[in-house]
């Protein structure tokens, strides 16, 4: 076959998969599911982000859903394929969606139409965090028409560096941020995340306790899920429940010293919070009116966190958290210290604990050891809110 018939077979390979894909889409939609439609629009879209058909489907879906904004920015988008404005809207309010993936699709199609905007870079590079793709971060700020003068950018390209592994880039770009003088606070969070690397494995740890370590500066309990502790949908049982608070009840004796203070996180958490305290023999704080003190603030749910982060401070050395479980296909505004599981859906009846015993995890215990100066309550961390490196990026 020669290069004409592949260049030009290929585009009617192309163009068979997208209207096969739309008129699917249309069927579905014609018959009132608009789950199946959504099922079946999603992989068409992430393989061609810029097909005119694909996203007027996208723009009839959500016309049904009743997200007319949403709609009108993929009818924009369908109706010029070419316009980088357009484009780069639709990615934009797509990542604002938690959509990372699909907006890292659109947003990777529009930087092929105008390489080399650095607005546009700086936001694919977001996108491609979120999504958990920091290789392809690194490769986009490559091409960054002003990458040593973009503080926000450098950041990004060395906290996907560090994630990588490859702390000798990130640290050559600390050096740069720091030639800068514009952003300390992103200064310090990558300077408080620099030694880390020496701690865990030289790539991008596929082990999810590494992974949260390196990142984070936190701790994950349970490691029995898939890679290292992630978990698909996981409920909280009875065992499960007392399975973590085994392992915290043996992770903090071993990591906290001196006096122990336990702050329930609100109501719903009280009865974790007076577990953990009686497991400790801590003093337990049930409300607090106002600035949360310091000790080990305690939540179910990762995502309650949200409502808290003024009230909790900056200062990692005062307050430290912990929650049961944190859903790792959302962002959070402030990732926790410890951690009992992650799970993509995580099913959370509300069991109240009961009595459990202290838990002897021989690869947790090894993982303290080898990092206890680095782990709360101690340890070089930052909290100040900042995206990407709040949310868990695995796909």
């Amino acid at each position: 076959m020669s290069w004409f018939d592949r260049f030009f077979g290929g585009r009617r390979e192309r163009a068979r998969r997208i209207k096969a894909a739309s008129a699917d889409v249309a069927a579905l939609l014609s018959a009132g599911d608009l789950a199946g439609a959504e099922a079946a629009l999603r992989p068409a879209l992430l393989a061609e982000p810029d097909a005119p058909e694909l996203l007027h489907r996208a723009a009839d879906l959500m016309v049904r859903l009743g997200d007319t904004s949403l709609a009108e920015l993929f009818a924009r988008a369908a109706d010029a394929t070419g316009d980088v404005q357009r484009a780069f809207e639709l990615g934009s309010n797509l990542l604002s969606r938690e959509d990372a993936t699909l907006a890292a699709a659109v947003l990777l199609r529009a930087a092929e139409m105008a390489p080399f905007h650095a607005v546009l870079r700086s936001e694919t590079a977001i996108a491609l965090a979120r999504a958990g793709r920091p290789r392809e971060v690194v490769e986009t700020l490559a091409l960054h028409p002003n990458l040593a003068g973009d503080p926000g950018a450098l950041f990004e390209f060395a906290w996907a560096s560090l994630l990588m592994g490859d702390a000798e880039a990130a640290r050559g770009s600390r050096a740069q941020l720091a030639s800068l003088g514009t952003a300390p606070r992103l200064l310090h969070k990558l300077e408080a995340a620099l030694e880390r690397p020496k701690l865990a494995p030289a790539r991008r740890p596929a082990d999810a306790r590494d992974f949260y370590f390196l990142e984070h500066g936190g701790l994950l309990l349970d490691g029995r899920g898939e890679g290292g502790g992630r978990y698909g949908k996981v409920t909280l049982d009875q065992p499960t429940l007392e399975a973590i608070l085994g392992r915290a009840t043996t992770a903090l004796r071993e990591l906290w010293t001196g006096p122990r203070r336990i702050i329930a996180g609100g109501a719903e958490d009280l009865p974790l919070a007076k577990a953990i305290a009686g497991a400790l023999d801590a003093e337990l704080i049930e409300k607090v009116p106002g600035r949360v003190p310091s000790g080990l603030f305690v939540v179910r749910d990762a995502q309650e966190l949200e409502a808290q982060v003024s009230r909790l401070g900056d200062d990692a050395s005062e307050v430290f958290t912990f929650a049961l479980f944190v859903q790792y296909g959302t962002s959070v505004a402030r990732a926790p210290d410890i951690v009992g599981l992650l799970g993509r859906e995580v099913v959370d009846p509300g069991l109240e604990p009961e009595t459990w015993p202290a838990i002897e995890d021989a690869a947790l215990e090894a993982f303290i050891r080898d990092r206890r100066e680095h782990l709360p309550p101690e340890g070089n961390r930052v909290h100040t809110a900042y995206l990407p490196d709040a949310p868990l990026p695995w796909p």
